[in-house]
């Protein structure tokens, strides 16, 4: 088989089994091996190994740059790091995602190529969800966990009602992921002659798994981002705006199963409870608030104790004592903020370089939508929406080598670089 024919299979591989997390994954020396680890290290080693015959062109500009400096930063603060075994797999990590970012971005500038990993992130997304509803009904049966695939933390037992994480490690990993998809989703609709097609339904079925992971993330991310959307779009693609009826449309839908789902199976008692749990009143939700607000105080003191360089990689999430969750003993904790993780770790330097790499990325894109038209804008447009909605996200959980995410900006950034269109 040619070089190229097996790369992109290796891709088409990758980017379907992307949202499989957690399940099914292997321990091997305390860390988790991920489909999508050993499929990303595969399509590296091809792409190394056919250096002579490789169809990609690498070309690094100044937002590139920017997160080879960042790499740097990290590798520089691995001697203060507290665990060194743990900050130096982290880095590793770090340069993993990097290189798959930049190998994906470069392949990805081929329309043709977006098109079909598209079609299968999407084919992925749609079993993936599925497989949430299933965990929702079946864990609010009582079913155990080991045929449902939830964690115990997010088992009816905790809350009253289970919290579909589907394939993901947590829902909101999970309801993070699926921020893209369901704009990209959004994108096929509209680019459907069909007022009522495929991708309608599956726009209620994603809004109806991220409704159920009960994440208040992504929660925030989805209104900002849609109703970012909403404006955009009435007032500049008119052609557009009965389909955004029904997408608005596919949303009340969205609620309204969810809902219907979640009292039929847990009752009223725990309906409330879910309300609760959303607008922060109840006492896992003062627990989980005021955690965040600990670590957010701890992170900016930190950075106070070394601001230029910062404390080093990982030191951001060692406890100062040893916690207690669901019988696991932990050592670490998540800052549950990326950016105030990296400004802590790395300090003022990382966080400019990290900061930089995100303004150019927006710069480039700006700058390229001012000389496009139709479909093309559009796609960069409901792209960017997912990203933007995943880095509003980030503000509530922090690890920066979550491969999809990075594999994500590779695709927007090949559709904004590509020359072709």
């Amino acid at each position: 088989m040619k070089y190229k024919h097996i790369l992109n299979a290796l891709v088409l591989a990758f980017f379907f089994v992307l949202p499989f997390e957690h399940l099914p994954t292997i321990e091997v020396a305390n860390f988790t091996v991920k489909i999508s680890y050993i499929l990303g290290v595969a399509i590296i080693f091809t792409v190394l190994l056919n250096y002579k015959k490789n169809i990609l062109e690498h070309r690094l500009d100044l937002g590139d740059w920017s997160l080879v400096a960042l790499f740097v930063c990290a590798a520089l603060s691995l001697n203060r790091s507290q665990d060194f075994r743990r900050g130096l797999l982290t880095f590793l990590m770090w340069g993993f995602v990097f290189f798959l970012y930049f190998i994906l971005f470069e392949y990805l500038k081929n329309q043709d190529r977006r098109e079909k990993v598209e079609k299968y992130l999407l084919l992925s997304t749609f079993f993936i969800c599925i497989f949430g509803l299933y965990q929702f009904i079946a864990g609010s049966l009582d079913v155990p966990v080991q045929y449902t695939g939830l964690r115990l933390r997010y088992a009816k037992e905790v809350l009253g009602f289970p919290r579909v994480q589907s394939v993901a490690l947590e829902p909101l990993y999970f309801a993070n992921f699926l921020l893209v998809p369901f704009f990209l989703t959004i994108k096929k609709y509209l680019f459907e002659k069909s007022k009522v097609n495929v991708y309608f339904w599956l726009l209620i079925l994603i809004l109806s798994n991220i409704i159920l992971t009960v994440s208040r993330g992504a929660y925030l991310s989805l209104v900002i981002s849609m109703a970012t959307f909403l404006i955009y779009f009435m007032v500049t693609q008119q052609k557009y705006r009965q389909k955004i009826w029904l997408i608005m449309a596919a949303g009340a839908i969205s609620v309204v199963v969810s809902l219907l789902l979640f009292v039929s199976l847990n009752g009223l008692d725990q309906f409330k409870a879910f309300g609760q749990h959303v607008v922060v009143n109840d006492s896992t939700n003062r627990v989980s608030v005021e955690g965040r607000q600990e670590g957010y105080l701890s992170a900016i003191d930190k950075f106070k104790t070394s601001p230029l360089f910062g404390m080093g990689i990982t030191n951001s999430g060692v406890l100062s004592e040893p916690m207690i969750d669901h019988g696991e003993v932990l050592t670490y904790g998540s800052l549950n903020n990326i950016y105030l993780e990296i400004l802590s770790e790395l300090g003022l330097v990382g966080f400019l370089f990290f900061m930089f790499f995100l303004v150019y990325l927006i710069w480039i894109l700006f700058k390229r939508l001012s000389s496009l038209r139709g479909h093309r804008k559009i796609s960069i447009i409901l792209l960017s929406l997912g990203l933007f909605a995943i880095f509003i996200q980030y503000n509530f959980f922090s690890t920066l080598y979550i491969i999809y995410i990075w594999v994500f900006l590779a695709l927007l950034k090949g559709e904004v670089i590509d020359e072709e269109n």
